[in-house]
C-alpha cells in the first residue's frame, strides 16, 4: 500500500511538474570580432554569481534545500581567455554552480559574440558544488527534478548570462603577453571511491594486478603568468586551472545556504596564498574544476561546513606547492581547440545504436553521499537500493529497471533530457591538453578514454573535464552499468555510453588542426513549466530580529565560537539587486587574518541568511589568528546606502 501512494504521489508531482512550458530559442549573432595578430595573450575576470536567496539548490534532487536563506561562500564565476598568435580567441569559465547547461552557455556565448567568443570557443565548467541554484537547465528533467523544488527560473538563466557574459568582456579587457605551465600533484587521503562495489565489478576476473586502488588521486595545475611590463624576463602570476576528481559534497545535504563546498574553499585557500607569496597587487583568480569524479567522494568524516574548509585546505595547500614549482617552466604557447557536437539520440557505438534515455530504480534512493528518504526503507529495503537491476538483461537498455515503468512518460517525456553532447579538446601547447565531458564520469571510465586519448595524441599530459558545457547525468563503464549502482543507474543512454563518448572524443582529437564539421547556430530547448522569481516575503517561518542586535556564542571552554549580528534592511533583497558586502573592522581597519585577507563574506568564516528579504543575519567564527584584544564590530554596505555598523564587541 506505501509503495502504491508513493507511485501516486510521484505521480501527481511529475504531471504537475514536467508538462507546460515553451520552447526557448537561442540564435548565436553574427561573428564581427576582428582578430589582430599580437602573439600569446592571456587575461582573466572573477565575477559574482550568488543569487538572490530563494532559489532550490541543485544536485541533492529533490530532498535538496527548497529555499536556499542565504549563502556561506559567495558563489563566482571564474573566467580565463587565451589569444593565440593570429588573434583567435579561447575563453575557460569555471563556475561554482551544480552543473552546466547547454541552454545557459549559449546565452552567455550570445552576450559574448562581440569579443570573439561563440559556443565553439567557449567551454564552461561547474564545480558540482550541491549548493548552487537549480531550474536553469534546458532540458525539463533536471529543472523538475534536479532541485529541492520544481521549475524553470529564465529570470536566473537571463541573469547568470549577463554576469558570466560580462566577466568575459572583462577577461578580454586584461589581454596581456602571457606564460603558461602546468604540473600534476598526487593527493592521497583526499578521496574515496563510494561506489566500490561496482568499481570491483570492472575487474571481477582478476583483482591483483589492478592499475590503481579503486581512485586515480591526481590533481592537474594550469599555471598562467602575465608577462611583467617593467622587467620582461619577469613575471606575475594571474591565474591557476585545477582539476580535482572529486565530488564537492562535504557541507552536506543539511546546509540550506548557497556554497563552493570544498572546492569553494580550496579556490579561496589557493588564491589567498599565491597573492601573499607573489606579493601581488591584484587579484588572483583560481578556478577549480572537477575531473572523472562520478564515484569519487571526498575523505569527509562528517558533512559540514568545517569538514568543507578542513578538506579544502588538503587540497589547496599542496596545489600551491606544484603551482610554486612551476616557477621556472612558464613558457609561451599556441593555444588550439576543436569543439564537436554529436547527436546522442541517433549514435552509434559500431554497428549498435544507443538507447532511449532511461534511469533506473537505484536513483530513487540517492548515492552515498546524500541518500533519499526512499532509501532502504521498510517495505522498499529490497527495491530501493543500489544494484538493484535484471539479472538478465532485457532490451536494450540490459540490466536496468526503470522505476515506475508504467508512468515513464510522465517521469520523462520526449526531450526531457538533453540528447547534444557538446565536446571540446584543447591543447595548451606542450603543457596540457584538455578532453571535456558533459557528464559525471566514473574514475574508470575517465582512464579508459585517458590512456585512448594519450595513444591518440602521443601526450601523457591530458586532464578530462567533467561537467562541462552540458550536464546529461552520468556515465559509467558497460560492467559498473551492469552493476547498477547509483552511477550506472543514471547512465541514461545505456551500456554502451561510456564507450560512445571515448570513441567521439578519440574522433575529436583526431580533428585537432583540421577543419571540423559546422555546429548549430540556432538551439531550441525545452525547459519546461517556468516558474517567477521566488517571492521573498514568504521564506523564513520565523524572523531573526526586528532591529539591530548582537550575539555572542561560547563553546564549553568559555571561548568564543560565534558573533551574530542582526538587523533590518530598508529594502527587500531581490535577483539583481547587489547583495550586502559585509566585513568585520578593528578598530578602525578591516581585520585580516594570517594570510592578509580581510574577515569578510567574500572568505570563508561567516554564514549569511535572510528572512522575509529584509530581517538579516550574519554568523561569524572567528579564526583562532584573529582572536585579539581591540575593540570589533560588523559592517554591513550596500549600494547607495549609509553602511550599517553593529555594535562593537571584543574577543577576549
Amino acid at each position: 500500500m506505501r509503495i502504491f501512494l508513493v507511485c501516486i504521489l510521484i505521480a501527481m508531482v511529475v504531471t504537475g511538474c514536467t508538462s507546460g512550458g515553451k520552447p526557448w530559442v537561442v540564435t548565436q549573432p553574427p561573428d564581427t570580432y576582428q582578430p589582430i595578430p599580437q602573439g600569446f595573450l592571456a587575461g582573466t575576470a572573477e565575477v559574482d554569481i550568488t543569487p538572490s536567496p530563494g532559489f532550490p539548490v541543485f544536485g541533492f534532487s529533490m530532498e535538496g534545500t527548497k529555499y536556499a536563506l542565504g549563502y556561506w561562500t559567495r558563489l563566482k564565476a571564474r573566467v580565463i581567455v587565451f589569444q593565440d598568435s593570429k588573434g583567435k580567441r579561447l575563453a575557460m569559465v569555471q563556475i561554482d554552480w551544480g552543473a552546466v547547461s547547454e541552454l545557459l552557455r549559449r546565452e552567455v556565448a550570445k552576450r559574448s559574440a562581440d569579443s570573439g567568443i561563440s559556443p565553439a570557443n567557449l567551454t564552461m565548467s561547474a564545480s558540482h558544488t550541491h549548493a548552487g541554484p537549480g531550474g536553469f537547465f534546458g532540458a525539463s528533467f533536471y529543472n523538475s527534478f534536479g532541485s529541492g523544488r520544481s521549475g524553470f527560473f529564465p529570470q536566473l538563466v537571463n541573469w547568470a548570462a549577463e554576469r558570466i557574459g560580462a566577466g568575459i568582456k572583462s577577461a578580454c579587457l586584461d589581454l596581456a603577453p602571457a606564460r603558461v605551465a602546468a604540473g600534476e600533484v598526487t593527493i592521497d587521503g583526499l578521496t574515496r571511491n563510494r561506489s566500490l562495489e561496482a568499481w570491483v565489478w570492472n575487474y571481477e576476473n582478476n583483482l591483483i594486478d589492478v592499475p590503481y586502488n579503486s581512485v586515480i588521486p591526481r590533481v592537474w595545475v594550469v599555471r598562467i603568468d602575465h608577462v611583467d611590463k617593467e622587467q620582461p624576463s619577469q613575471t606575475i602570476p594571474i591565474a591557476a586551472y585545477i582539476i580535482a576528481p572529486l565530488h564537492a559534497t562535504a557541507a552536506g545535504i543539511n546546509c540550506n545556504l548557497y556554497h563552493g563546498d570544498l572546492l569553494g574553499a580550496a579556490s579561496r585557500y589557493i588564491a589567498a596564498s599565491i597573492e601573499k607569496e607573489y606579493h601581488l597587487d591584484r587579484h588572483f583568480v583560481a578556478a577549480v574544476a572537477v575531473g572523472p569524479e562520478g564515484d569519487v567522494s571526498a575523505n569527509w568524516e562528517k558533512q559540514e561546513i568545517n569538514e568543507a574548509k578542513r578538506l579544502g585546505k588538503m587540497l589547496a595547500d599542496p596545489v600551491f606547492q606544484c603551482f610554486k614549482g612551476l616557477d621556472d617552466k612558464l613558457t609561451e604557447i599556441e593555444p588550439e581547440y576543436v569543439y564537436m557536437e554529436y547527436d546522442m539520440k541517433n549514435a552509434k557505438v559500431g554497428t549498435q545504436s544507443l538507447c532511449e534515455p532511461m534511469m533506473g530504480v537505484p536513483i530513487l534512493g540517492g548515492a552515498e553521499d546524500g541518500r533519499s528518504f526512499l532509501y532502504m526503507k521498510p517495505l522498499l529495503r529490497y527495491l530501493v537500493i543500489e544494484g538493484y537491476r535484471n539479472v538478465e538483461p532485457k532490451g536494450c537498455q540490459g540490466a536496468k529497471v526503470p522505476p515506475l515503468k508504467a508512468l515513464r512518460n510522465l517521469f520523462y517525456p520526449p526531450g526531457a533530457f538533453p540528447d547534444i553532447a557538446p565536446i571540446h579538446v584543447v591543447r595548451l601547447g606542450d603543457a596540457l591538453s584538455l578532453a571535456t565531458l558533459p557528464v559525471e564520469a566514473t574514475t574508470e571510465t575517465g582512464f579508459r578514454i585517458y590512456n585512448t586519448l594519450t595513444r591518440e595524441m602521443k601526450s601523457p599530459r591530458l586532464a578530462l573535464l567533467d561537467v562541462t558545457n552540458e550536464y546529461i547525468s552520468y556515465v559509467a563503464t558497460p560492467e559498473e552499468y551492469n552493476a547498477q549502482n547509483f552511477e550506472g543507474a543514471f547512465t541514461l543512454y545505456g551500456p554502451l555510453e561510456s564507450e560512445f563518448f571515448e570513441q567521439e572524443l578519440l574522433n575529436t582529437a583526431q580533428t585537432l588542426g583540421k577543419e571540423p564539421p559546422a555546429t548549430l547556430s540556432t538551439f531550441t530547448f525545452y525547459p519546461g513549466r517556468e516558474i517567477s522569481v521566488p517571492n521573498l516575503k514568504r521564506i523564513g517561518n520565523q524572523l531573526l530580529c526586528k532591529d539591530q542586535k548582537l550575539e555572542i556564542e561560547k563553546d564549553d571552554k568559555g571561548n568564543i565560537s560565534k558573533v551574530i549580528f542582526y538587523w533590518k534592511d530598508t529594502e527587500q533583497i531581490a535577483l539583481g539587486k547587489e547583495l550586502p558586502a559585509i566585513k568585520i573592522l578593528k578598530e578602525n581597519g578591516p581585520l585580516k587574518n594570517s594570510y592578509g585577507v580581510e574577515e569578510s563574506d567574500q572568505w570563508l568564516n561567516m554564514e549569511v541568511e535572510c528572512r522575509k528579504g529584509l530581517y538579516w543575519s550574519v554568523g561569524w567564527t572567528p579564526p583562532q589568528d584573529c582572536i585579539a584584544a581591540g575593540s570589533h564590530r560588523f559592517v554591513v554596505s550596500r549600494p547607495g546606502k549609509e553602511p550599517i555598523y553593529s555594535p562593537p564587541f571584543s574577543l577576549q
